[in-house]
């Protein structure tokens, strides 16, 4: 639950490497919502007995619990925890997050995203296809990018800086194009980004707007001033500007941008496919953290969940790189970008 982590070595007790913390991958194991058979596809062996005693000794026996009982009080803790976390990037900024759509990737969010979106009311989550590698397949095909900044402390009202400002953003451009043209870019495929970090004076935060593709003059000063009130209501509520204060431009900031060929990392069927209902593979024995019971609950194989596949939660797909779990209360369905969508029952967007 952090804030240590047991890392790859020992790891998990479960895997038997001299672990004797026991971890989030421990008490999932002990609740049944992972198959200790199926671990990464049965590559990797786990055992449930080692994860029942490395919970008993440092959780159950010192809070007087049973090792299911703890077990579901590490999972709350970690949805709870997971949930906070999203919220500074949602509420704090003045953003409702029961608005959104919850994009849930990696080896074990999919085990937990259905359980953080109740505790924020995010109404669905996908969970796209090779979820543990999604963010290097992201990485594979995007493009390759360099930001170079430099602190000014510029009053707009000082308009006599302005070309002492236009100075340092060339030579800020002229370093990055260099840069990037030892990675291998042509000058063809580089392209250019300006901003700037802006905040009223006397504060100490700031909010970043892109910048004119182009030298600063005078006559933009007041469209600068402008759009940073804008976006400083949008972000912190009508009414918040302080319009008697000056604006002050901190930093200017240059990303230079090396244009490579774009991959999808999604599959996709041309059109969305018939619903069906597939034929689980199995059942398993779990405790509902949320519910407090224990389930059978049915086991479908990712193979078998092709586009326009529908399962009720709960329920849980073996996707060989992690585990996708549907609470109670969700339904599951498969997009023809072959991502697992799940959505709250009675929610519709």
């Amino acid at each position: 639950m952090g804030p240590h982590s047991a890392s790859s070595t020992p790891g998990p007790a479960a895997l038997g490497r001299g672990g004797t913390d026991p971890t989030v991958t421990d008490a999932l194991l002990i609740l049944g919502l992972i198959d200790p058979a199926n671990y990464l596809g049965g590559r990797q062996s786990i055992d449930p007995a080692l994860a029942r005693a490395a919970v008993t000794e440092k959780v159950a026996d010192t809070l007087g619990w049973d090792v299911t009982a703890s077990a579901s009080g590490i999972h709350d803790i970690v949805v709870a925890n997971m949930a906070n976390a999203v919220r500074p990037v949602s509420v704090g900024p003045g953003l409702d997050p029961r608005s959104f759509v919850f994009v849930a990737y990696g080896g074990t969010l999919p085990l937990l995203a259905g359980q953080i979106a109740d505790r924020l009311d995010i109404p669905e989550v996908v969970i796209p296809e090779n979820s543990s590698a999604f963010s290097a397949l992201g990485l594979h095909g995007a493009d390759f990018l360099l930001k170079s900044d430099r602190t000014v402390g510029w009053p707009l009202a000082d308009t006599g800086r302005i070309a002492e400002i236009n100075a340092t953003v060339d030579a800020l451009a002229e370093e990055a194009r260099s840069a990037i043209r030892s990675e291998g870019f042509a000058d063809s495929d580089i392209g250019f980004r300006r901003s700037a970090d802006l905040r009223f004076q006397g504060q100490i935060f700031e909010l970043s707007l892109p910048l004119p593709d182009r030298p600063l003059t005078v006559e933009d000063l007041p469209g600068i001033a402008a759009d940073f009130h804008a976006l400083y209501e949008e972000t912190y509520g009508a009414g918040t500007v302080w319009r008697g204060a000056g604006v002050l431009m901190l930093n200017v900031s240059v990303t230079v941008v090396g244009r490579r060929e774009h991959r999808s990392p999604f599959r996709e069927q041309e059109a969305e496919a018939e619903p069906f209902a597939p034929e689980p593979v199995a059942t398993r024995t779990v405790h509902l953290p949320m519910t407090g019971q224990q389930a059978q609950v049915p086991v479908y194989s990712a193979a078998d969940l092709t586009p326009g596949a529908r399962a009720q939660g709960p329920e849980i797909v073996d996707e060989g790189d992690t585990t996708i779990f549907t609470p109670p209360g969700h339904g599951l369905r498969r997009d023809r970008f072959f991502n697992y969508v799940l959505s709250r029952e009675g929610v519709t967007r």
